[in-house]
């Protein structure tokens, strides 16, 4: 079970999206199967810039994540993917990058060294009050 405070503040820390109210087929909409405002453990959020418009739904009970795009995926093709056992870190990586979720296995790029270790002994070196200038 997710914590919905938890996945408010997971979706606060992205710019852009906000909190809707009512499911994918408007707020008339009385369908069993979607997700409803008034069911305190499940969330929604949009973001109409993200992706030509992105909408991430989340309910907490059941850790199920449904994410919506309006622009198909190049790859898959689809508008629609649901997660099932979602993680916080899961629903993280979907407010920042949408069409992540839809591929099941990402070759992430290794982390490469930014500076070499010559370089940090010498900031190390410079940065160390200097004896001389009385620092």
């Amino acid at each position: 079970m997710l914590d919905p405070d938890a996945i408010d503040q997971i979706a606060r820390r992205h710019y852009g999206y906000s909190p809707c109210g009512w499911c994918v087929h408007g707020p008339k909409c009385m369908r069993n199967s979607c997700m409803s405002v008034n069911n305190p453990a499940q969330r929604m959020f949009k973001n109409l810039e993200k992706e030509g418009g992105t909408r991430i739904e989340i309910d907490c009970e059941k850790g199920i994540m449904i994410v919506r795009v309006t622009k198909p995926h190049p790859i898959t093709g689809k508008t629609e993917m649901t997660k099932v056992n979602v993680d916080y870190h899961t629903i993280g990586r979907a407010f920042e990058d949408p069409p992540l979720v839809f591929l099941d296995k990402v070759a992430r790029p290794f982390k490469v060294e930014t500076y070499s270790k010559s370089r940090r002994y010498f900031w190390t070196q410079h940065l160390e009050p200097d004896p001389l200038q009385g620092g």
